[in-house]
C-alpha cells in the first residue's frame, strides 16, 4: 500500500479477475465488493491517444442483517485504501457514474466528493461533470494524476462525455 494510503481501514484482499475485484468486511460482518471495471469504451471516440479508464464500483456483496446497512467510520478510509492500491501508476484514469435507479445520486455524488476530498492524494485532479439523461441528471467524475501523459487530452475527452448524444 502506497504510504500516503489511509491507515485506520479494514484490511482487504484483492481478488483481481476482469474486474479488478476488491473485497472487505466490516466489524458487523457486512460485506463490501469494490472493482475496477475497464471502460475504454468512454473515450472511443479519441483515436489519436489511448485512455486507460477504469469504473469504479462500491457494493455491498453481503449484508446478514438485512435492512439498512449500518454507518461504519471505517468504510471511507478503507474505499480510500482500495483505490489507493489499485491506482498506482500515472496513466490511468478511474470514472466514478452514480447509480441512478433510485434517484439517489445527487447523494452518491456528495459522498464520493466527500470521501475523495477527505483522502485525496496531493497528486490526483478530480473532474466532475453532470449529464442530462431524460427526466433524472447523471453525476459522473473522472480521477487523473496531474503527470499523466495525456492529462489535457482526457479532461477535454471527460468534457465531450453524452456532448455527442445532443
Amino acid at each position: 500500500m502506497p504510504s500516503d494510503a489511509p491507515q485506520n481501514n479494514y484490511e482487504f484482499l484483492y481478488a483481481g479477475g476482469d474486474q479488478n475485484a476488491y473485497f472487505f468486511v466490516t466489524d458487523r460482518e457486512v460485506a463490501y465488493q469494490i472493482k475496477f471495471v475497464p471502460s475504454d469504451y468512454l473515450f472511443a471516440s479519441q483515436p489519436t491517444f489511448q485512455i486507460q479508464a477504469f469504473e469504479i464500483s462500491i457494493s455491498v456483496a453481503e449484508n446478514p442483517a438485512g435492512g439498512r446497512v449500518p454507518a461504519d467510520s471505517l468504510i471511507p478510509s478503507t474505499i480510500a485504501a482500495i483505490f489507493f492500491d489499485f491506482f498506482q501508476t500515472h496513466e490511468q484514469v478511474v470514472v466514478y457514474v452514480c447509480d441512478t435507479s433510485d434517484k439517489r445520486q445527487s447523494a452518491r455524488a456528495r459522498k464520493f466528493d466527500a470521501w475523495f476530498y477527505a483522502y485525496s492524494h496531493v497528486h490526483l485532479a478530480k473532474l466532475n461533470k453532470i449529464i442530462p439523461d431524460g427526466d433524472k441528471f447523471t453525476f459522473i467524475s473522472i480521477i487523473l494524476h496531474d503527470q499523466h501523459p495525456y492529462r489535457n487530452q482526457v479532461a477535454a475527452a471527460f468534457f465531450e462525455l453524452g456532448e455527442e448524444e445532443k
